[in-house]
């Protein structure tokens, strides 16, 4: 009996059309070529050469899909570098504009309670105090408010030294204007004021330190 026994659309296999025929030579039979079985040979032929193409494709569609991710996560990992550096280089900008804008801040106010405590020591007069003011210039109130804006919008670390700052400010000003009233109505010994605003005035140094120290902070950790 034929090995070709058994063969059929089905089961037949381009590789095994040779061994089909030898096998037919050898037993000197024919293998009948119908139409179904002919049409079953060129599809498997076209199946497996749609295979091989589409093996080979699948390395170079990987390659390109990786090598695009690739990309895509390269030029964003760069944009991302790029714009944290931008972010730190404005911030230390920022940081250092506001250590010089504070500084200035801080030496009108303490120059301010300077003198208003020279008025209660007895040494200056208000009319002298003015005087001096006058010749130093109107009071640059947009240093402080740039200070503000400054800590609220960059430094917020910074906030609460600075709130202690203000509230030392506050009570040094509280003693300052007690004394005025008094002053005013004409009562020009200040020695009766003079410990509590030594005191107000130890807090606001203290507030001011740690002010100029957490600015310091927080520019090093940039």
């Amino acid at each position: 009996q034929s090995d070709t026994k058994g063969l059929s659309p089905r089961n037949f296999r381009v590789a095994d059309f040779p061994l089909a025929i030898h096998a037919d030579i050898a037993n000197r039979q024919s293998v009948p070529l119908t139409p179904h079985l002919l049409q079953s040979m060129i599809g498997t032929m076209l199946d497996m050469q749609g295979i091989d193409q589409l093996q080979g494709a699948i390395p170079a569609t990987v390659g390109a899909i990786v090598g695009g991710g690739l990309a895509l996560l390269g030029g964003y990992l760069t944009q991302l570098r790029d714009s944290s550096r931008r972010d730190r280089d404005l911030r230390r900008e920022k940081g250092e504009e506001l250590f010089v804008t504070a500084a200035q801040w801080d030496k009108r106010l303490f120059t301010y309670m300077y003198r208003r405590g020279s008025v209660i020591t007895g040494k200056l007069t208000y009319n002298q105090v003015l005087d001096l003011e006058i010749a130093d210039g109107k009071e640059n109130k947009t240093e402080f408010d740039r200070v503000q804006m400054l800590i609220h919008v960059y430094f917020p670390e910074t906030r609460s030294a600075y709130d202690r700052m203000i509230a030392a400010r506050d009570k040094v000003n509280e003693v300052i204007t007690e004394h005025k009233q008094a002053y005013e109505k004409g009562d020009r010994d200040g020695r009766s004021f003079h410990p509590q605003f030594c005191k107000q005035m130890d807090e606001f140094i203290d507030a001011r330190e740690a002010l100029r120290l957490a600015i310091i902070s927080a520019i090093r950790s940039i």
